[in-house]
C-alpha cells in the first residue's frame, strides 16, 4: 500500500501543468544562458577585432607606410592570418578591421586596460534598435539592422 501510495504521490506531483511549468522554467534558464554566451562572444570578437586594427594602424605609422605598402601590407596580412586561423580574414575584413579602429580611435586603448569605455556603449547600444556600421572606402554608413 506504500507502495501505491508513493507512486501516486509522484503522479500528483508531476501532473501536466506543473511538468510544463517546470520544463519552461529550466528551457527558459538555458535559453538566457546561451544568449548571454552568444553576446560575451559577439563583444570579444568586436574588441578583439579593434585590437587588430588599431595594431595594423600603429604598425602603418611606425614604419610610415605609403598607401602602395599599406595595401601590401593587408594582403599580406590577410593570408597569413587565413593560413593560420581559417576563415574571416579575408583582404576585405582585415581592411575592415582597420577601418573599425580608425573610425573609432578613441574609445578605449586596449582589450585588457581600457576596454569600459566601448564595452559599456556596446551594452547601451543593445539596449537600442540595433545600428550596424558599414565601412567602405574609409567612410562609415551606418543602416539599422532588421
Amino acid at each position: 500500500m506504500k507502495k501505491n501510495g508513493k507512486v501516486n504521490e509522484v503522479s500528483k506531483t508531476m501532473s501536466t501543468g506543473n511538468y510544463n511549468n517546470l520544463f519552461g522554467r529550466v528551457a527558459d534558464i538555458l535559453l538566457e544562458a546561451r544568449s548571454k554566451v552568444v553576446r560575451e562572444i559577439n563583444k570579444t570578437q568586436v574588441l578583439a577585432y579593434w585590437e587588430i586594427g588599431h595594431e595594423i594602424v600603429e604598425f602603418e605609422q611606425k614604419g610610415k607606410l605609403r598607401a602602395e605598402y599599406g595595401e601590401k601590407l593587408i594582403v599580406r596580412l590577410a593570408k597569413d592570418m587565413t593560413e593560420r586561423f581559417g576563415k574571416g580574414f579575408s583582404k576585405s575584413n582585415v581592411f575592415l578591421m582597420r577601418q573599425f579602429y580608425l573610425a573609432y580611435p578613441q574609445k578605449f586603448q586596449t582589450l585588457s586596460g581600457k576596454s569600459e569605455t566601448l564595452s559599456a556603449e556596446l551594452n547601451r547600444e543593445k539596449s537600442k534598435v540595433p545600428i550596424v556600421n558599414k565601412i567602405k572606402k574609409g567612410r562609415v554608413k551606418k543602416f539599422i539592422k532588421r
